[in-house]
């Protein structure tokens, strides 16, 4: 039995809309790795020894794992005791300032749009 024309556009178009996810597809998988692929790189930088930093051409993935780097950064950095401290302690005193600042502007912007929030 033959296939009527509207048959025949309905499996066209549907060929079309599937090539056409496919495509979607790949390209939504194409940007995932690139913008996924720095972030790779940096945890894989991390458990990299010196010598593996400075090997050309450039290795994704270390020969060693070295888990000693974490260790070293947070002694040699000393950040747990100082940075962090230091750092929530001036926030903690920010916060308050920053929500009145947003409602401050919230009210402004909405003056300068003439709209009532």
């Amino acid at each position: 039995m033959p296939l009527s024309t509207g048959t025949i556009r309905r499996r066209a178009l549907l060929g079309r809309r599937i090539a056409g996810n496919i495509l979607v597809l790949i390209l939504l998988i194409v940007f995932a790795l690139i913008f996924i692929a720095p972030f790779l790189w940096l945890i894989l930088t991390a458990f990299k020894s010196p010598a593996d930093l400075d090997t050309f051409p450039i290795t994704w993935f270390p020969d060693q794992l070295h888990w000693d780097n974490f260790g070293q950064a947070l002694t040699l950095i000393d950040y747990c005791t100082t940075a962090a401290l230091v750092n929530s302690a001036l926030m903690i005193r920010k916060v308050p300032k920053m929500a009145r600042l947003k409602r401050a502007a919230k009210h402004e912007t909405s003056q300068i749009l003439g709209m009532n929030l």
